[in-house]
């Protein structure tokens, strides 16, 4: 599964390293809820060269198909339960995804 960018693990089992890698590989956005934190992780695994952006920007800034000025064709969210708690403002106890 995690070839297609779905990536499921426990705490500190390299989640977040792996998203990170699938974004640079796929050049997506990488949605999370501290943009800074995040890239700051990022630079620690050596990953450099991806745009962040936070939960509460994303939408405040979304124009069209364009973020920050740059064409926003893929983006990556960590944390997808946290990101859906921010949108609905409500705890996300489940969901389904099918593969394509």
């Amino acid at each position: 599964m995690e070839n297609t960018g779905f990536i499921v693990g426990g705490n500190s089992t390299g989640k977040t390293k792996k998203l990170l890698q699938y974004a640079k590989e796929n050049n997506a956005l990488v949605v999370c809820k501290n943009a800074a934190a995040m890239e700051a992780k990022a630079a620690a695994y050596g990953i450099y060269g991806l745009r962040f952006i936070y939960y509460t920007d994303m939408f405040s800034i979304l124009d069209g198909k364009k973020i920050l000025n740059v064409p926003m064709d893929n983006f990556v969210v960590d944390e997808i339960g946290t990101f859906m708690e921010y949108l609905f403002s409500t705890k996300c106890v489940g969901f389904t995804q099918t593969e394509d």
